[in-house]
């Protein structure tokens, strides 16, 4: 799943929080939480241990990892009255729903199911990922992430970023449109894709699901406090 997407959910997910809670905060560690998966697993697997697994989705996408974490979050909560471990754990989970891990299960239940499998990405940092990063859908989740973020911090924002922020809002409704359009577009194409191939089309139908979600919570923001 791709970068920017991971970090959009992320972030809308610590804005449902935020409107439950009043927490602002919960917005960033939320979206840093829904990377931190691959922030583990991509240096680990992809770098140190290429020769013999090569793969971005080992122990930070495992339910064995998510558990410690959310164990230690029940920790801080009790102690430290603070929910900041349980809202990066949250996001965790929103990365491994949108990787759809439920078809990798000998990762999700590592170590109860053997090992990790080995994967092979030659090169993972200066090919895939920079097809990734370079994806046009990806830089529509990047917008939308700045728009989020410009909106939650819109009162307190630099002001060398304002003029950002004011030419930004009558971008609003075309980014909008943009997302539901593209979540539209890969819900059907992910449809059509587990009909000719029981089994494909999981990870297109996920990014349909992030693009309309993601773009329905949009909408109701901006309704409720655009930009400017």
């Amino acid at each position: 799943m791709l970068v920017f997407c991971h970090l959009f959910i992320g972030a809308v997910l610590g804005l449902f929080l935020y409107q439950a809670t009043g927490k602002r905060w919960m917005v960033p560690v939320a979206a840093a939480g829904a990377m931190v998966p691959d922030l583990i697993d991509k240096p680990l697997g992809h770098l140190i241990l290429q020769s013999t697994l090569d793969s971005g989705r080992i122990f930070g996408h495992s339910l064995l990892f998510l558990s410690l974490l959310v164990i230690a979050g029940l920790i801080i909560w009790k102690w430290r009255s603070s929910l900041a471990g349980l809202v990066l754990s949250a996001g965790i989970v929103s990365h491994l729903i949108l990787d759809s891990m439920w078809e990798n299960p000998t990762t999700v239940f590592w170590p109860l199911l053997g090992p990790f499998q080995a994967g092979h990405y030659p090169d993972y940092f200066g090919s895939s990922f920079i097809v990734e990063i370079t994806s046009p859908t990806e830089w529509v989740f990047g917008i939308a992430l700045v728009w989020v973020f410009l909106t939650l911090y819109k009162d307190d924002i630099f002001r060398p970023l304002d003029p950002l922020r004011k030419n930004l809002d009558p971008l609003s409704k075309p980014l909008l449109g943009a997302m539901i359009v593209l979540g539209i577009g890969y819900l059907i194409i992910g449809i059509l894709d587990m009909i000719n191939e029981p089994g494909a089309g999981t990870a297109t139908l996920m990014l349909g699901v992030a693009s309309l979600s993601g773009g329905a919570a949009m909408l109701s923001r901006y309704r409720d406090d655009p930009l400017v």
